[in-house]
């Protein structure tokens, strides 16, 4: 399923466990247990087409500053309690944050975002 109203829903309402299936030049996917889509909860794979100009911030509270954190910037895994979608010019910004301490944010742009049930083990 390619992007939609009720995909980007999905994605801004996360807060899930994930792990990455894909990460390269053409495809960045990630397998999520817990999607909200069109009100129905389940585990996906979400994918985003070209993805580029990935980045990683992280709070810094005794300064009360964000820091750039490159080498957080690829995930493997982790959980994602906040996300943010918008389109762009560009195709999709797209960015998540743990809420660990401490707190960090990681993003990226995508051409394109689709959406498919996980496969179960």
């Amino acid at each position: 399923m390619e992007e939609t109203n009720d995909l980007l829903e999905a994605i801004r309402s996360l807060n899930s466990r994930f792990r990455v299936v894909q990460s390269d030049s053409q495809r960045f996917e990630l397998a999520l247990t817990r999607v909200v889509l069109a009100g129905t909860e389940g585990s996906y794979v979400i994918g985003f087409t070209s993805p580029r100009g990935g980045w990683a911030m992280e709070w810094d509270s005794a300064h009360s500053k964000w820091i750039d954190r490159p080498e957080l910037s690829s995930p493997t895994s982790g959980l994602i309690a906040e996300a943010f979608v918008k389109q762009v010019s560009s195709g999709y910004s797209v960015s998540f944050s743990d809420r660990r301490n401490p707190l960090v944010r990681w993003g990226f742009t995508a051409d394109a975002i689709s959406i498919r049930p996980a496969v179960q083990d």
